[in-house]
């Protein structure tokens, strides 16, 4: 999988290059933060579409995420859609594929580039769930876990 994401990249690299990538990936361990499965069904319990946008390969998180996949409508990846989330088509996709506008849209993440600047950039209304850095400039509001940011954006409704 790595090699087909190098290779369309246009990066030559050697087998321990592409071993070394992998095996990042295969010693994390990916997990749902404690509050997912309540914050995604209070969502669904709205009436609202939901959608989960990671730079991770589907292998690596797809069995830790299973209590809630029945509730998401679309998950993409960058391997999949064939964008990073630092390019503004991956958004794109996504909207397309709930059939949404960025204006519509809240994105929920924890990165302030990847989640909230870009986000921000294309219109979108955004919540940055703060782990060690300080809140976004690009973030419309913040919170301290999934669930206290539903709340917010319950609030907005």
């Amino acid at each position: 999988m790595f090699r087909q994401v190098f290779s369309r990249l246009e990066v030559d690299i050697d087998k321990d290059t592409v071993n070394a990538v992998s095996s990042i990936f295969r010693d994390s361990h990916f997990m749902l933060y404690d509050e997912s499965i309540e914050a995604v069904l209070r969502l669904k319990k709205k009436g609202l579409k939901t959608a989960i946008c990671t730079t991770t390969p589907k292998p690596f998180f797809i069995e830790e995420i299973e209590p809630i996949t029945k509730h998401i409508d679309f998950i993409c990846t960058s391997y999949e859609a064939g964008y990073e989330k630092s390019n503004p088509q991956i958004y794109n996709r996504i909207l397309d594929r709930i059939n949404t506008k960025p204006s519509e849209t809240v994105v929920i993440g924890d990165n302030p580039t990847l989640d909230m600047y870009n986000a921000k950039q294309l219109g979108f209304h955004t919540i940055q769930v703060l782990k060690d850095e300080e809140p976004s400039s690009h973030a419309d509001s913040a919170a301290q876990n999934v669930l206290e940011a539903v709340k917010i954006l319950e609030t907005w409704i």
